[in-house]
């Protein structure tokens, strides 16, 4: 529904302000946008339901007297249809800057919402129940496009190796370390743990975290996340899983083969320890790094 403002210079202030603040990447779609915001912000839920007083407009009180719903936008829709139109510029800037990025998978279908601004038009396809979303963006299908382009965009840089290949073999258990960020997802996968995320995966990486497998013949056993300083960081089976019945002497050899520290903080099971017949399960626990040399303090 689109709301018709008595005090529509409000509107055209706080679109006016937002364009005049905007990026210098923006200014070439300056005057499509002004257009954009102006139609699109009166069929958003901004301002109150209002009649025509005597010092409004003779146009305002006209219309009123002839039953016309009107609205006044007043301070706080001012503030809030700032808001709404800084979230929508803030998005077509991504939009600019993906369409401006040879590289980017996304960049000819950037282009051509760019090109088509002029028709943009409400996605219908929401809740009848919840109405249209609230945020502008979302209602001009643009926040779609930007969550493909970004899942484009991550998915593009999957083979950049970040660490070069390692293969180490100690008793049962041999550790390969993950180079890209595609093996450290698979690996993700394959042990159904928050590594499967892209974003998990990412803040590893960027954290400087090695991400090793280990594995008896082509049993996936542990993942271990060890810091540039050597230390162990995280110690989790499959699906997260914090028991290593059978494997938990050979995790330790690795771990001391191989020279990796341990910090206070991981825990194991002493059970995992022990034979079968011996084990309880009421087992309270213990560091791991108190079983391997070299502990970090």
């Amino acid at each position: 529904m689109f709301r018709n403002y008595i005090d529509q210079h409000r509107l055209v202030g706080a679109v006016d302000s937002r364009l005049d603040a905007a990026s210098p990447a923006l200014h070439p779609h300056r005057p499509q946008l002004r257009r954009l915001l102006l139609s699109w912000l009166p069929t958003m839920a901004l301002g109150t339901r209002t009649i025509a007083e005597g010092r409004d407009p003779q146009w305002a009180r006209d219309r009123s007297s002839q039953g016309e719903r009107l609205y006044r936008l007043g301070a706080e829709g001012e503030l809030a249809a700032r808001r709404l139109a800084s979230d929508l510029l803030f998005d077509v800037e991504r939009l600019v800057m993906i369409g401006a990025d040879d590289a980017h998978p996304f960049r000819a279908r950037a282009a051509r919402a760019l090109r088509g601004m002029p028709h943009w038009t409400a996605l219908t396809d929401w809740n009848d129940w919840e109405g249209p979303p609230e945020d502008l963006s979302q209602r001009l299908g643009l926040s779609q496009i930007l969550l493909a382009a970004d899942a484009a965009d991550r998915r593009r840089g999957e083979d950049a190796r970040h660490a070069s290949p390692a293969r180490l073999t100690a008793g049962r258990l041999t550790g390969r370390r993950t180079t890209t960020l595609g093996e450290v997802l698979a690996l993700g996968r394959e042990a159904r743990n928050c590594l499967s995320k892209h974003g998990a995966a990412r803040e590893s990486i960027a954290a400087g975290h090695d991400v090793w497998a280990l594995r008896d013949g082509p049993t996936l056993v542990a993942l271990i996340e060890v810091g540039a300083d050597g230390v162990v960081r995280q110690l989790r089976g499959p699906r997260n899983g914090t028991r290593f019945t059978g494997y938990l002497l050979d995790i330790v050899q690795f771990c001391t083969a191989v020279g990796f520290k341990v910090g206070m903080g991981i825990e194991i099971k002493l059970a995992d320890l022990m034979p079968a017949p011996l084990q309880v399960t009421d087992d309270a626990g213990l560091d791991l790094a108190r079983l391997i040399r070299g502990v970090a303090r």
